[in-house]
């Protein structure tokens, strides 16, 4: 009787998981196992995931009284040293869930951590594009100021670098002499 209660509890998780994470759950090669795709914008293009994550869960016969087997694997932009990590990490939180469905908070835990490192990474992909963007200004502002000066640009960091107010030395020349 217990065994058939045990059961029923798991296919009443592995139901919720299925209409939970839809396309993301993928069942295994035993009716025992399955795994969670998990990603931080799951409907998202690939440029908005930076990172992701596949929890890989086998239930034990005496689940939920006892942890499931469970694997951790990157997906996209994780170590395979963070991932042993984070499987240690919900290996003491499923300890802790013993006797009652935990799979969908094991997943929550990992799609959290996921959701915090992909902002990490988008900002930071931000913050390149920005500053990017504020070295092209420069150059485009050092390029107007030479050319506004009928005087030659001593700027060598300058893309315009011209020598306009001696049109009679050639370049090489201009190049020995101001530099």
């Amino acid at each position: 009787k217990n065994i058939n209660r045990m059961e029923d509890e798991k296919q009443i998780e592995l139901d919720a998981l299925q209409s939970i994470y839809l396309d993301q759950f993928k069942p295994g090669e035993n009716p025992n196992s399955f795994e969670i795709i998990l990603l931080p914008n799951p409907d998202a293009g690939p440029d908005m995931n930076q990172v992701g994550l596949v929890l890989e869960v086998t239930y034990t016969d005496d689940y939920p009284n006892e942890v499931p087997r469970l694997s951790v694997r990157s997906l996209k932009g994780i170590s395979s040293k963070l991932c042993r990590e984070l499987q240690d990490k919900i290996m003491q939180t499923a300890q802790e869930l013993v006797g009652m469905q935990m799979i969908y908070n094991l997943a929550q835990e990992l799609k959290d951590w996921l959701d915090e490192q992909n902002m990490d990474e988008l900002t930071k992909q931000k913050e390149k594009d920005k500053a990017k963007e504020e070295v092209e200004i420069e150059k485009e502002a050092a390029v107007r100021a030479c050319r506004s000066f009928p005087f030659p640009c001593f700027n060598t960091q300058a893309p315009c670098h011209e020598y306009r107010a001696f049109p009679f030395l050639p370049p090489s020349v201009l190049r020995l002499t101001f530099r």
